[in-house]
């Protein structure tokens, strides 16, 4: 994308340029015409906005490419930052430190709060089905 709108815009950037050409040379070949007739010319007056435009149009791709380049450096920094996560689950919790090196599984809080949560579990189906009952 960024070369075909670099494309688009070289092309135009010679379509003006050779159209300027031909002005210097009406221009020299009729010294009774000057540049602020000429651009008062109907048949000018587009290409005086179309460079207009081209200027503006250059401007934002320019400012378009410096933020892409950022991004792309930025997102090419986080890659190397975001390495660690592309590794499966169990490799992560598999590296996730521990007071005393055990795997998180083997940890005694886990299996406690696993009992917690199955009470709750219970506490939750006792009550929906008082509720439902009353």
């Amino acid at each position: 994308l960024e070369k075909e709108a670099v494309g688009a815009a070289t092309m135009a950037n010679e379509v003006l340029k050779a159209e300027e050409e031909k002005d210097a040379a009406l221009l020299s070949d009729e010294p009774r015409l000057t540049r602020p007739l000429l651009h008062a010319l109907k048949t000018t007056q587009p290409l005086v906005i179309t460079r207009s435009q081209l200027d503006t149009n250059r401007e934002r791709l320019e400012t378009a490419l410096e933020v892409t380049a950022k991004l792309r450096s930025r997102h090419e920094s986080s890659l190397r930052e975001m390495g660690g996560l592309d590794a499966p689950l169990e490799e992560l919790e598999a590296r996730l430190p521990h007071l005393d090196g055990t795997p998180l599984e083997a940890e005694p809080c886990v299996e406690a709060l696993r009992a917690l949560l199955d009470q709750l579990e219970q506490l939750k189906a006792e009550a929906a089905a008082k509720v439902e009952a009353g």
